[in-house]
């Protein structure tokens, strides 16, 4: 069972932080379908393992590198995965030394991040509620990482803005969201699967941004906006390439294959429409 307490002990058994966060649970602004996240966790619950997915090999990559350039380690860092989702980032994260708190409003991400970090033999904490109003004391974090998170809000910078209030002076944000000129919503296939939804009566939010767009929500918050990167070689779902990357895992290359792809896309500007996803790094101030 996943327990809502804090590494460092800001939540434990502070009865005022645990009724904000039943509190926030009751007007979470974001909908997201909990049915996928159990049909992972039975996966993972029989001996299982998820699909492979680009975005993690990416996004891996970026934080690797901002962090090193950032605080030359990983180690002691306080970092917040922020919708942590399946955890899989985290867990990595947390193997590399980082002291990872994850958090998000479905309790199955939760159980699927811890599952992640058994298996990756590394501790983490996790707490469960809203990211618009987060139960814990400002000047918190180190980094934070939020990958496909911000996308889900209605109001992005109210979400950013809670970051900037627990990031400390000079830590980073390290976010990504879908990219607006990106594959699936170039060629129709996102709007198309957002018709499907609403048809169902199920439309979550889930918005796309320009790389303007992006930079100008982070800096309303506080932020000071370091790099915006394309992200995730959207490729890797479409035919034959869906089947061609499960070959791949199964050999022990498909990272070599994300590399050798995301390559290409960067030294080829001009087809930058293949990047579903965009990720930016950005600092706060210290003053």
């Amino acid at each position: 069972m996943i327990k809502i307490f804090s590494v460092w002990g800001s939540i434990g058994n502070n009865i005022k932080a645990r009724l904000a966060i039943f509190w926030s649970l009751l007007s979470i602004k974001t909908c997201e379908d909990p049915w996928e996240f159990r049909q992972q966790l039975d996966v993972l619950r029989q001996g299982g393992s998820l699909e492979p997915d680009p975005g993690i090999v990416g996004d891996q990559e970026y934080l690797q590198k901002c962090i090193i350039k950032h605080f030359g380690t990983f180690k002691n860092l306080r970092g917040l995965g922020a919708g942590c989702g399946t955890g899989r980032i985290e867990a990595w994260l947390a193997s590399k030394g980082a002291e990872m708190l994850c958090m998000d409003h479905l309790i199955e991400a939760l159980q699927i991040s811890r599952i992640h970090a058994q298996r990756s033999h590394c501790t983490e904490h996790y707490v469960v509620g809203d990211l618009e109003r987060m139960p814990f004391k400002a000047n918190t974090f180190d980094f934070i990482y939020s990958g496909g998170v911000l996308e889900h809000f209605h109001n992005p910078t109210k979400a950013l803005r809670e970051y900037f209030r627990v990031t400390k002076p000079n830590g980073v944000i390290i976010v990504s969201v879908p990219n607006l000129v990106g594959i699936n919503a170039l060629f129709g296939i996102k709007p198309l699967v957002e018709l499907i939804r609403k048809g169902n009566g199920n439309s979550p939010v889930e918005n796309d941004f320009s790389e303007r767009r992006f930079r100008k929500v982070i800096e309303d918050s506080g932020f000071r906006c370091l790099n915006i990167s394309p992200t995730f070689f959207n490729t890797f779902n479409c035919f034959p390439f869906y089947y061609l990357r499960r070959a791949l895992s199964l050999i022990g290359i498909y990272r070599l294959y994300c590399k050798l792809l995301d390559a290409f896309g960067r030294r080829f500007p001009a087809i930058a429409f293949g990047y579903s996803f965009m990720i930016a790094l950005a600092q706060r101030p210290k003053c």
